[in-house]
C-alpha cells in the first residue's frame, strides 16, 4: 500500500548519530549535491553533460527523454536563491512530512516535480517548445502545502496570518512574471500551488484557500455523481435481470423448458452460474 498509517512512516528514515534524517532532509543533501556537480561541471566547461536532464517538451514529446520529467528539479548551479530555497524546504518540509507521513510526503514531492511539466508538455502545442529546469516552483510548492495545513498560523515577527502571507506572496510573484512577460515562471508557479493545495485538501484537511477549495470540491461532487449515477444503472440492471429470469421460470412453469428460446436458455445458464459462484464459500 502506498500511503501506510503506520506509525513507521511517521518516524525519521535513519538517525546520524543523535540526529534524526527525515526525507525532506535527504532531499536537501540530494539538490546540494546535485547543485555541487552541475557547478563543479560549468567551472570545468563540460556542463553540456547535464544538458539531456534539463526539462524540454521537444526532448520528451520527439525523442522519448522520459526521464526528464524528473530529473530538470536536480539541474541548478550555485546561488542564494539556491540556498534560500533549501531553507525553504528545511523549515517546511519537515512539518508536511510529520503531518501527512513520509510516503504521501513523497508523493506529494513527486507530484510537484511531474504534474506541472506534464501540463506544460500538453500546453507545448499552443505555447511552442518549452525547456524548464531547476526546483524553485516545487519548494514553494512545499511552503503552500505547509500554509494549506496550518493557513492561520501567525509569522512570528510579522504577526500575519500564513495564509495571507502566501496571498501577498503569490500576487507579487505573478506581477512579477507578468511585468517581465515570463508565461513559463507564472503557469509554473501556479501549476505547483494548485498541487499542493489539491493535494492536502484531499487529505480531507480545510485549506483556508477558498478558490483551491471550490476546485476540489467540484471535482468531488463530480465524483460523488459519476458514482451515484453508476450505482443507479447497476441497480437497475440487476432489476431487469430478475425481472427476466422471474419471466423465463415463469414460462417454464406454464410451458416447460422446451418453450425456452436459446437466449432465454443462456440467460438461465448465466443466473445459475452466478448463483453457483455467490453460494461458494471464499
Amino acid at each position: 500500500m502506498l500511503f501506510s498509517n503506520s506509525s513507521a512512516d511517521y518516524r525519521p528514515l535513519f538517525w546520524v548519530g543523535r540526529y534524526p534524517v527525515s526525507a525532506s532532509v535527504l532531499l536537501i543533501v540530494v539538490h546540494s549535491l546535485a547543485m555541487i556537480a552541475y557547478s563543479l561541471c560549468l567551472a570545468f566547461g563540460v556542463g553540456g553533460v547535464f544538458a539531456t536532464l534539463i526539462f524540454s517538451s521537444a526532448d520528451v514529446l520527439h525523442r522519448g527523454y522520459v526521464w526528464q520529467l524528473v530529473t530538470y528539479p536536480f539541474v541548478e548551479a550555485a546561488s542564494l536563491m539556491f540556498v534560500f530555497q533549501m531553507f525553504m524546504l528545511y523549515w517546511f518540509g519537515p512539518d508536511v512530512e510529520r503531518f501527512i507521513g513520509r510516503n504521501y510526503f513523497l508523493a506529494l514531492y513527486a507530484a510537484l516535480i511531474v504534474v506541472p511539466v506534464l501540463v506544460l508538455t500538453a500546453l507545448s502545442a499552443f505555447l511552442g517548445p518549452i525547456q524548464y529546469s531547476g526546483a524553485s516552483s516545487i519548494l514553494f510548492g512545499v511552503f503552500i502545502a505547509f500554509v494549506a495545513i496550518y493557513p492561520d498560523a501567525e509569522l512570528a515577527f510579522f504577526r500575519i496570518r500564513l495564509k495571507w502571507a502566501a496571498a501577498i506572496l503569490l500576487g507579487i510573484y505573478t506581477l512579477a512574471f507578468l511585468a517581465s512577460r515570463d508565461l513559463l515562471g507564472l503557469l509554473m508557479l501556479w501549476l505547483s500551488a494548485g498541487v499542493a493545495a489539491v493535494a492536502i485538501r484531499s487529505l480531507g484537511v480545510a485549506t483556508g484557500f477558498g478558490f483551491f477549495d471550490r476546485i476540489h470540491e467540484w471535482f468531488e461532487s463530480r465524483r460523488m455523481e459519476r458514482l451515484a449515477k453508476q450505482n443507479n444503472i447497476r441497480a437497475i440492471q440487476e432489476q431487469e435481470k430478475v425481472e427476466s429470469i422471474d419471466n423465463i421460470l415463469d414460462k417454464i412453469s406454464k410451458h416447460g423448458m422446451g418453450s425456452l428460446t436459446p437466449i432465454e436458455k443462456k440467460i438461465l445458464e448465466r443466473a445459475s452460474a452466478d448463483l453457483i459462484k455467490r453460494d461458494k464459500p471464499h
